[in-house]
């Protein structure tokens, strides 16, 4: 498909009113159209430019003609519907997009050839920019997950170091670190979280693994005894009277009575004599007989009765005044039993010496009753309580004893007692510090998730680097090949191509080019543009192509390479444009239309 003609051109660009005159013939094969600069050269080659890109028309009134027949007409705005030729397009919109120094570098910088390297270039140069904020991120990154894991990796040293200190002696905590703290961390939270420790636990806890193992204490063994049988007893004792002939002087002073009686025992027997061994005057019968009468067999019995139930009480008040010394002192048991030994010693003193008061008590009214037994007496109204102290002695010793057992289970459990209380403290210890170790183990985990997050950008950037530099440098194109091409279109070589990195290095006469002028850089466009013809999706011998002005600035005898040079690489266009100002610039050898 070729372009016959542009039949009509209004109110676009530098075309106002443009119809194709009928003595004007189409457009042939090949086609040098000359014109000078504002004539519309720039704005022709841009509505080839649409055709390229099938892009529409969107200012004025453009109609495209194509085939020789002039038959088939497309409207500018229905280029993208329409089918149209395949068109390529050289003019100073492909040079500005086809040669570009990319690059920081002022002295020598890297040129690039081709739309497409050059974006991708420019893709390079920015994800460049992109990986260095990447890596500054990730160091960032990794840098505050340094300091999370440090901090979290101190707190542990600094939290397992106490406990060992603390817990100074205990076998199970001497090589304690950072990684028994980092377990029983996790044993806590691993179960129900247990109750934190009161402060008069820890010091409870403290004492017991301070413990020494320390001495037996033997048991309390009570007096048997039964207060209110001895009480029924002695009531009854009291409540006897004795028959007798008294005496009465005998009778109403029982002392002495009882130094009588006394002294009548010393009268008889072996002892027996008719003198009164005090006064030396004779013991008649008659007074013996008196005497013997007043202390009679029922007087004896009674008494010896009496005897026996005070010296009963006796040995009872003997067996409690043993108990009361025999309470051992609180400094035998272990400290944390001593508080509560010295408790229940000192209930278990009171109510001994309380039961050693009644039997003193007992005793002297029995005393008082075998001394004159004509005499009837009861016990008084107001005495004490005689049931309560024989109940509460048992259940009072009873508490002292089972504080014994308990200091007796420490010491058959000493060990297991110790590892307890620094088990016991290791927990409470580790379980305040819980609180911070989850705040400082969760400040880790979220700079770890956000590590995970850029720590892998940098390398993918740099893939990405890598992928597009490799796409540049496979269409790159040797700069053997490139000197040849600008030596034969300049007819001169000072200026040359060497690879450096994704581009090339520029030199003019051995020397780096760091700029290039609007000449050069039309010429290397150019030689790119003559380069592209021979892409797979462009079929020259089927294609359209149209040059602006490929020899600016050139001289006369660049100018002539460069026409020899063109006219080679584009016989075989199916349609060949050339615009330019320059009427010593090649001649067309099937048609020539000038712009005015």
């Amino acid at each position: 498909m070729k372009i016959s003609r542009l039949p009509r051109i209004k109110g676009y660009r530098v075309f106002r009113d443009f119809t194709w005159p009928e003595d004007l013939h189409g457009f042939a094969q090949f086609n040098v159209i000359y014109g000078w600069n504002g004539s519309g050269k720039t704005t022709l080659s841009s509505l080839f430019e649409n055709l390229q890109d099938k892009r529409p028309v969107s200012d004025g009134d453009v109609v495209f003609a194509f085939d020789d027949s002039n038959s088939r007409r497309v409207a500018g705005n229905r280029i993208a519907e329409e089918a149209v030729p395949h068109v390529r397009v050289f003019n100073r919109d492909f040079v500005a997009r086809t040669i570009e120094a990319i690059g920081k570098s002022n002295v020598a910088p890297i040129y690039y050839l081709g739309k497409e390297s050059i974006e991708k270039q420019k893709q390079i140069e920015s994800l460049r920019d992109e990986r260095q904020r990447a890596v500054k991120a990730s160091d960032k990154a990794e840098n505050k997950k340094r300091k999370a894991e440090k901090a979290l990796d101190n707190f542990c040293i600094e939290k397992a170091k106490f406990i060992k200190e603390t817990l100074l002696g205990s076998p199970d905590h001497a090589n304690y670190d950072k990684r028994g703290f980092r377990q029983a961390v996790a044993s806590i939270k691993a179960s129900p979280q247990p109750r934190a420790l009161a402060e008069e636990e820890k010091a409870d806890f403290r004492k017991q693994k301070e413990l020494k193992a320390k001495g037996t204490i033997p048991k309390i063994s009570a007096p048997s005894v039964d207060i209110a049988d001895l009480k029924t007893r002695v009531s009854l004792l009291l409540g006897r009277s004795v028959l007798s002939q008294v005496i009465a002087d005998l009778a109403n002073d029982p002392t002495v009575g009882a130094w009588v009686q006394q002294g009548l025992s010393l009268h008889k027997g072996e002892r027996e004599t008719d003198t009164c061994r005090f006064c030396g005057n004779d013991f008649s019968a008659h007074r013996r007989a008196a005497l013997e009468a007043h202390f009679n067999d029922a007087f004896a019995s009674f008494q010896d009765e009496a005897g026996q139930e005070i010296k009963e009480i006796n040995r009872l008040h003997e067996s409690f005044e043993t108990v009361a010394v025999v309470f051992p002192d609180t400094s035998r048991f272990y400290e944390n039993l001593a508080e509560e030994a010295e408790k229940a010693i000192s209930t278990a003193k009171e109510v001994v010496h309380e039961v050693i008061r009644v039997l003193d008590s007992l005793t002297a009214i029995l005393k008082k009753k075998k001394a004159n037994p004509f005499e009837s007496v009861s016990l008084e109204a107001g005495e004490p309580n005689l049931e309560s102290p024989g109940q509460s002695i048992s259940a009072a010793i009873d508490a002292v004893n089972e504080i014994i057992d308990k200091h007796e289970s420490i010491t058959g459990n000493l060990t297991t007692e110790i590892r307890n209380a620094y088990r016991a403290l290791e927990q409470g210890y580790v379980l305040e510090a819980v609180p911070r170790f989850d705040e400082l183990e969760e400040l880790a985990a979220d700079a770890e998730t956000t590590l995970g997050q850029v720590k892998d950008k940098p390398s993918e950037i740099k893939a990405n680097i890598a992928s597009l530099e490799r796409e540049i440098r496979e269409h790159r194109r040797p700069a053997e090949e490139l000197n040849r091409e600008l030596r034969a279109y300049l007819g001169r070589d000072e200026l040359k191509f060497d690879i450096k990195e994704t581009g090339y290095a520029l030199s003019r006469s051995g020397q780096p080019a760091s700029d290039l002028s609007e000449g050069e850089r039309t010429a290397i466009a150019f030689l790119y543009f003559l380069k592209t013809l021979e892409d797979k999706d462009f079929d020259v011998s089927k294609g359209v192509v149209l040059i602006d002005d490929p020899v600016s600035s050139l001289d006369a005898n660049a100018l002539f390479s460069a026409f020899g040079y063109m006219k080679v690489r584009t016989k075989d266009c199916h349609q060949l444009f050339i615009l330019t100002h320059n009427f010593s610039f090649g001649s067309s050898p099937n048609g020539v239309g000038r712009l005015s």
